[in-house]
């Protein structure tokens, strides 16, 4: 599942460098809701990590 979760991460973050067709608008837009995305991720595997300990 942390695998996974670190995956989706690099390819989002891969994403949005090598998308140069969108408008910068847009672009800014999606980059926000994707920095959201990933700290709701992390926030998830911080958690699971404090509950195994």
């Amino acid at each position: 599942m942390l695998i996974v979760l670190i995956l989706g991460e690099i390819m989002m973050r891969v994403m949005i460098i090598n998308d140069t067709k969108m408008n910068l608008a847009l672009r800014v837009k999606t980059k926000v809701q994707f920095d959201i995305m990933s700290f709701h991720y992390w926030l998830v595997i911080f958690s699971q990590f404090q509950y195994r300990l």
